[in-house]
């Protein structure tokens, strides 16, 4: 849906009216009245902004809570780290545990975590459950350096030192960086792999599970990175979530995980997008989900895809972006897309689509990304896929 000036300036008008009544509001009061009166258009961007920059207090308390959101580092932006930590005070319902994939070193298992504490609507018994492989990221060298600001505040130590140059595990080091918190309580960290291909099950070492039992109302995903992984998780997690549920995927809008998007488009009919924020995109599950329709609808690997359905697919997903007027997807859909296509094997095709654009003016704020999918668009499980100019060798 398109919105006309007239009825953009009507949208103006009952936005102006809801705020009057805004500070009576709690969050999630407010965001289930405001997602009526935005629509889909307007709402995801409006939200994820709102969460993003809402603080948790000028006062000392306030100021200790955005501290501890910047204390780790992390690959995820401050904005996404507070929209994390605003979601899980306020929108998360508290009722089921939380479940994270990908943490790395636990910036998003922070931001959650204290978030879950502050919720006033949280059970005791929730929890939240984070897995990685917790191995083999950084060499010692570039891991101690991205270390640095947490040795030089004394947060961490010679243990930690130690540590990291006699073994590539780092679920030592997410240990001792959280232990201290009084979130650590109801945190869970384990090991859990997600395979890269269908042929990788058997053997894998330490493969993600859940425990049988538990239920989620919130899951956030940075740990996808693999067609068949993102599979494997979501055919996994799907029976243990009911409609209402929200799914938080970080790596949305990376340009190498064409496949996130992908599976969200081929699933459409189960999610509904609700926030949106720097690569953040996050989606409420509206109708019940199965593996049986995971298996029937989103095939292992991309090859099983041809490049007209991958057309298809990435014109629906470059119109609702229009509709929303999402710059950012708008420009990464078409990386997305190329990364697809030399995926495929078409590197010449994707090469040329990323060429272009550069030479499109309001993509130009997006130019350093738009040049490194030019290099490496994605990877396969064998490795990075490279391109390079026609007539040139490739990779």
């Amino acid at each position: 849906m398109r919105i006309t000036v007239k009825q953009s300036r009507e949208q103006n008008k009952q936005l102006a009216r809801f705020l009057q009544d805004a500070k009576t509001l709690s969050v999630s009061s407010f965001a289930t009245s405001f997602e009526d009166r935005l629509g889909p258009d307007l709402y995801p961007a409006f939200f994820g902004r709102t969460l993003s920059l809402f603080a948790a207090g000028t006062d000392q308390r306030g100021r200790k809570y955005r501290d501890l959101l910047n204390e780790i580092p992390t690959e995820t932006t401050v904005h996404e780290r507070t929209f994390l930590f605003n979601f899980f005070k306020d929108v998360w319902s508290g009722h089921y545990h939380v479940l994270e994939i990908g943490p790395f070193l636990g910036g998003s298992t922070r931001a959650m975590a204290m978030g879950m504490q502050l919720n006033n609507s949280r059970l005791d018994r929730c929890r939240l459950f984070t897995f990685d492989k917790f191995d083999d990221y950084y060499s010692p060298d570039r891991l101690i350096a991205f270390l640095a600001p947490l040795f030089q505040k004394g947060l961490l130590g010679q243990e930690a030192e130690d540590h990291i140059k006699s073994t590539s595990e780092f679920q030592t080091l997410f240990r001792l960086i959280h232990q201290n918190h009084a979130y650590y309580r109801f945190l869970d960290h384990a090991e859990g792999v997600l395979p890269k291909t269908a042929d990788e099950i058997a053997a894998l070492k330490n493969i993600f599970r859940l425990p049988p039992a538990a239920m989620f109302d919130a899951v956030f995903i940075d740990g996808c990175k693999s067609w068949y992984g993102t599979k494997y998780f979501m055919q996994a997690v799907c029976d243990h979530v009911t409609p209402g549920s929200h799914f938080i995927f970080q790596d949305y809008g990376a340009f190498t995980c064409f496949w996130i998007p992908v599976f969200m488009t081929l699933m459409r009919e189960h999610f509904k997008l609700v926030a949106c924020v720097d690569n953040t995109y996050t989606f409420r599950l509206t109708k019940s989900l199965d593996a049986q329709t995971i298996s029937a609808g989103f095939p292992d690997s991309p090859e099983q895809i041809d490049q007209a359905t991958f057309e298809a697919i990435f014109e629906f997903l470059l119109m609702e972006a229009a509709d929303r007027n999402d710059t950012f997807c708008l420009q990464n859909y078409e990386l997305q897309h190329a990364a697809a296509l030399a995926y495929l094997g078409d590197r010449e095709e994707a090469y040329a689509r990323i060429k272009r654009l550069l030479n499109i003016p309001y993509f130009r704020k997006y130019d350093s990304l738009i040049r490194l999918a030019l290099e490496c668009p994605t990877y396969t499980p064998e490795g990075n896929i490279y391109l390079s100019a026609p007539g040139a060798d490739s990779n």
